[in-house]
């Protein structure tokens, strides 16, 4: 694993980044609700392949690509995740403002 870190730190980077700007652009006040069918999908399949990772079911080259997807992913998804926190906290931030004035 810090093989790994130290090799793609870059692209790391990147997912986070691009994740921050979808948690931002995509936050909403009010949950959708065919977006818990797709979040608990993505959980199964990130949880297979964390396992089939951990397992070293794939090995070689496709568990060294499985890996580094999976991480690539999880920097994504902090990365929305974190938006997501940005945003509502600028949204309930501009509301108190608003409020007080």
């Amino acid at each position: 694993m810090p093989y790994l870190l130290a090799s793609h730190w870059l692209w790391l980077l990147i997912a986070l980044a691009i994740g921050l700007v979808i948690g931002w652009v995509t936050w909403r006040r009010e949950p959708d609700g065919w977006v818990d069918g797709w979040v608990s999908l993505t959980a199964i399949a990130f949880l297979v392949g964390a396992a089939i990772a951990a397992f070293k079911l794939l090995p070689n080259r496709p568990g060294y690509w499985l890996e580094v997807a999976l991480l690539l992913f999880m920097a994504y998804v902090i990365g929305c995740f974190l938006g997501w926190l940005m945003r509502q906290n600028h949204a309930m931030t501009a509301a108190m403002d608003k409020a007080m004035s």
